[in-house]
């Protein structure tokens, strides 16, 4: 072990420095440090709170894309119209959401709800929207893909955007 110097012990390290001169800083300053802190203490509970809200909006969202999907398929096997009217509902609110794919997603079914209502130019403007707007490749091959309505008397088979 080296041994240390006199002038090395009496000499001040940088730690000691700073904190001392931090503490004369918030002693001259003490009210400007209070309000700085407040004010850094009011944005992390914004934040925190922004972040709290959309994860809650966000499960909200995935809530009603699930109990969407559900009432489709439950037309699909069935062939409920109360089915399909409440899968509608639930789609349109998701679709309002401005999530992008996940609106998206919910626009498919819209529109493929809309061409089994027989709404066929209607169910064309969302498909072709979908096909501009969209930047999931996925998303864009099912909106440019042909959409029949079912052949009459068949039911609700196919019934898959």
């Amino acid at each position: 072990m080296a041994r240390t110097k006199k002038e090395e012990l009496t000499k001040p390290d940088f730690f000691t420095t700073a904190l001392d001169t931090v503490s004369s800083y918030v002693r001259d300053n003490l009210r400007t440090c209070i309000i700085g802190a407040s004010a850094v203490v009011v944005i992390a509970l914004a934040i925190a709170g922004y972040m709290v809200y959309e994860a809650r909006r966000s499960d909200n969202i995935q809530y009603n894309l699930t109990q969407a999907l559900n009432a489709f398929q439950n037309f699909s096997a069935t062939g409920n119209e109360e089915a399909l009217a409440q899968a509608k509902d639930l789609f349109s609110k998701v679709a309002k959401e401005n999530l992008k794919e996940t609106g998206h997603i919910a626009d498919l079914y819209l529109a493929r709800i809309a061409t089994l209502q027989g709404k066929q130019a209607e169910a064309d403007k969302v498909y072709d929207r979908l096909a501009r707007e969209s930047s999931n490749s996925v998303i864009k091959a099912l909106a440019g893909a042909p959409q029949q309505p079912p052949p009459s008397g068949t039911g609700s088979k196919n019934t898959k955007p």
